[in-house]
């Protein structure tokens, strides 16, 4: 069935409260049989409730069919938690630990089988998803190289403001704004959920490249 709408969410960061809010905008408003709902990364980290996040997108990928990609924040936990090398793992842990993985470790309250679980889905998220007008990334990739010769690093930690220059609007998060913003092909919707800001809903219409924001929650 060709779907009538993409509904692009990012940087949830743990934050519960807000996706929540935004699931009821997204469920009232839209229909996962005729739109399609796409989760742009970071879901853990900073935040107090990691977990359960995870558990919910873990549910809406399973029932509903949503695509849900890995950004940085996945792939922190992840190499924190799989090197065999104990220098470079306590490295790794070190660099999770300093950028909210404490709080992430916190939400499981001591649930191993769970986060080891929640861990081996994380590790197995693509890293961008494309269809006829638009690019789905965590971060901003680098410009004019096809995604399938794209850098795992760049589309994950990638931040400029450059033409990407791949013929289609870049949907991605990573890097806060104030508002959902158009720079160039790259349309940002990461507004800064964890810092206080929002948690920003984008509807993108699948069959013409045109946008708009649903809801700031």
């Amino acid at each position: 069935m060709t779907k009538r709408y993409i509904i692009a969410i990012s940087d949830i960061h743990g934050c519960w409260d807000k996706f929540s809010n935004a699931l009821n905008v997204y469920q009232t408003e839209f229909n996962p049989q005729e739109d399609q709902l796409i989760l742009l990364g970071d879901y853990i980290d900073r935040g107090p409730d990691s977990r359960r996040v995870v558990q919910t997108i873990m549910h809406l990928q399973a029932q509903q069919g949503a695509i849900v990609l890995g950004g940085n924040h996945e792939d922190l936990c992840v190499k924190a938690n799989s090197s065999t090398d104990p220098i470079e793992q306590n490295l790794d842990m070190q660099r999770w630990m300093r950028n909210g993985g404490a709080q992430t470790l916190a939400s499981y309250e001591g649930r191993q089988a769970e986060l080891d679980h929640h861990i081996a889905w994380m590790r197995s998220l693509p890293k961008y998803y494309e269809t006829e007008h638009y690019i789905f990334t965590h971060a901003s990739p680098s410009p004019g190289v096809p995604m399938g010769e794209q850098r795992d690093v760049d589309i994950i930690w990638g931040r400029h403001t450059d033409l990407v220059g791949l013929g289609k609007i870049n949907v991605h998060g990573h890097t806060p704004v104030d508002e959902v913003v158009l720079i160039k092909d790259q349309l940002f919707i990461d507004t800064g959920a964890v810092f206080d800001g929002k948690l920003s809903i984008v509807a993108l219409d699948a069959e013409h490249p045109e946008w708009r924001v649903i809801a700031e929650v």
